[in-house]
């Protein structure tokens, strides 16, 4: 019964195991993305921040200084986030960065007053003449998108054949779970090809979001890879379910087996076994529909009635027991009651009826 309840653990853990493997598996490229991106448009901002600077020469205040100093200096606070791998530091640096560039911007905007055309002209300029540096940039952030979103496939692929792997060793039969992943396994080449696709029509956004025939192409198809994964997991829990009705049923099978050679009345005990054995062909037949909530129901009830079906046994075999060794108690009572009792000598050497004890001797 211990290994029937490890076997349901596993089941239920299967999907959840999987999801959080593809996650801490992926952590490095899921933040070095996430940099990338933050990264790309820091520069973007430093350089025309640089720029209005360049402008203003003389007139730049202490406010606009310290302003372009401090977002400057927060770049460390990135580096030190992403070394960490604490997601939650890079966004909040991220967000101190945008406060200070609102303060410069507000900052200059009060040096400038009406007279921002040349401003923002010297700040279209600069970033024109870092044109390729920023497009550089741009390609960091696609190559780690790259790298984030076929890790994430090749660790699905990964975990789910060592999932598959796990129930075969069990006994249950993925032969299911295992065409579905090698359609999956095969969609890895398209995948890559439409996030190209994407990467070539989203230039200049950042996060590869843009109103093209592309980037919509590219997101349903890696939907679709989501959910072909969604459905190695469905069938992979399934073959689990089966297994366990399996498992169950041969149980029962030896159980029934020992039950008869009992010397006691096990007719209550078959009906019990039989019962059990139509709940779990409910639940089979429910596991097969995919209502594995239902089906999980099902062999609950299958598994309280085996426990209690057992604990009847065990008493109705320690009551066979114990009217046992009182029979044979009461059977040598009954033949010690029946055997003659021995007679004693007499003080005198005589027997209880006057002769003496050698007297057969001494006629001799």
């Amino acid at each position: 019964m211990k290994k029937l309840l490890i076997l349901s653990l596993f089941v239920c853990m299967l999907t959840l195991s999987a999801f959080a493997a593809q996650l801490s598996d992926t952590n490095d490229e899921r933040i070095e993305y996430r940099y990338s991106i933050m990264y790309a448009r820091s520069e973007a901002h430093r350089i025309g921040m640089g720029a209005v600077l360049e402008y203003l020469g003389d007139s730049v205040t202490t406010d606009l200084q310290d302003a372009y100093d401090s977002f400057v200096g927060a770049y460390d606070g990135l580096e030190d986030a992403v070394a960490a791998e604490d997601f939650d530091a890079l966004w909040d640096t991220r967000l101190e960065m945008i406060d200070v560039a609102e303060d410069f911007r507000t900052e200059a905007r009060e040096i400038l007053g009406d007279d921002t055309a040349a401003a923002r002209a010297a700040v279209a300029a600069a970033l024109l003449e870092n044109e390729e540096y920023l497009a550089s940039l741009e390609k960091d952030v696609y190559d780690n998108h790259v790298d984030l979103v076929l890790n994430i496939f090749d660790n699905g692929v990964e975990v789910s054949e060592e999932k598959l792997a796990g129930l075969e060793e069990q006994g249950a039969d993925t032969t299911d779970a295992e065409a579905e992943l090698d359609e999956v396994k095969g969609m890895r080449g398209t995948l890559e090809e439409k996030l190209g696709d994407a990467y070539d029509a989203c230039i200049g956004d950042l996060i590869l979001v843009c109103d093209s025939d592309e980037f919509t192409d590219y997101v349903e198809y890696r939907r679709q890879t989501h959910e072909g994964f969604k459905e190695v997991a469905r069938l992979a829990l399934q073959a689990a379910h089966m297994n366990w009705v399996d498992k169950m049923r041969e149980r029962l099978d030896a159980d029934e087996e020992k039950l008869l050679a009992l010397d006691i009345d096990t007719t209550e005990y078959e009906e019990d076994l039989e019962e059990i054995r139509a709940l779990l062909g409910e639940a089979e037949a429910l596991y097969a529909d995919g209502d594995f909530a239902g089906g999980r129901d099902k062999t609950r009830e299958a598994r309280e009635l085996y426990v209690d079906a057992l604990k009847g046994i065990r008493e109705a075999l320690q009551e066979a027991r114990a009217a046992a060794l009182e029979a044979s108690r009461a059977e040598r009572e009954a033949r010690a009651a029946k055997k003659p009792k021995p007679t004693a000598d007499t003080d005198d050497g005589t027997t209880g009826n006057g002769t003496t004890a050698n007297n057969t001797g001494a006629m001799a």
